[in-house]
């Protein structure tokens, strides 16, 4: 009789451990979507300013970008329009920076003088990326050597993993043009998925090309019942830890190398 009172608890706790590591594993999912759907806006950033000074004025901006364009999206796939510091892209099954493919609908860039330089707000609704829908709204602001960006942006996206979400915030982006590297140092926003608000945390995170995010990046998404740090490995998969003391690995959708 103990004998088969002990089995049962060593069940069920290992029903519960099983459980805690299936409940990480889905937040963990929720943390790389609220990522993802930063990057979908990244890849719209560093189109903006690359190439740029900061003397350029609004209305040479939106020309060059007209110009750059084919340096970011498939030839052939979009259309834009320019009404003085205004560009409007209209794509149609692009691919693009990051590894992004199968993208579709419009996008309005908008320049602005900034001071010392220039900045740009960039406004995306029911974007199609893969499989995915996308809206963000960007405000943007370069710095003077034209490699770093002040980001507050708000957005929604159903991610690839299928979680629908909504989120808000700021970040510092860095893009170095010669080898398509973009990078987060800090990063803050609020992330709504399914009802719950959890607080997203970006420290070192690295993307070159279509390549995986760099190792060392991590994400701390932390909720109102649980949290878990993601750590990126350079690789096809991410690792993440929760607050329960469980981990397990997560794929990303990117290529090695």
């Amino acid at each position: 009789m103990r004998g088969s009172a002990r089995c049962a608890v060593a069940l069920f706790a290992l029903f519960a451990m099983n459980g805690c590591t299936v409940a990480g594993a889905i937040v963990a999912e929720k943390a790389a979507d609220s990522m993802d759907s930063v990057e979908y806006e990244i890849a719209w950033i560093v189109h903006s300013m690359d190439g740029m000074t900061a003397s350029v004025t609004p209305e040479e901006a939106a020309n060059a970008s007209a110009a750059n364009a084919s340096n970011f999206w498939t030839d052939g796939c979009f259309m834009w329009a320019i009404d003085g510091p205004t560009i409007t892209y209209t794509l149609t099954e692009c691919s693009g920076p990051f590894g992004l493919a199968m993208v579709s609908g419009t996008v309005a860039i908008t320049y602005r003088d900034a001071g010392t330089s220039y900045g740009f707000d960039i406004v995306a609704n029911d974007l199609t990326v893969h499989d995915t829908t996308v809206s963000f709204d960007v405000s943007a602001d370069v710095s003077t050597d034209g490699r770093n960006v002040s980001v507050t942006s708000s957005g929604s996206a159903l991610g690839r993993r299928g979680h629908m979400l909504s989120r808000s915030g700021s970040y510092n982006l860095q893009w170095n043009g010669a080898s398509m590297c973009a990078g987060i140092d800090r990063g803050s926003w609020e992330t709504v998925v399914e009802g719950d608000t959890f607080t997203t945390n970006v420290s070192n995170w690295r993307r070159c090309g279509a390549s995986c995010p760099g190792m060392g990046g991590s994400i701390s998404f932390s909720g109102p019942r649980s949290s878990v740090t993601l750590t990126f490995e350079g690789t096809r998969q991410a690792t993440w830890t929760s607050d329960s003391g469980n981990s397990g690995t997560l794929p990303l959708f990117c290529t090695e190398g």
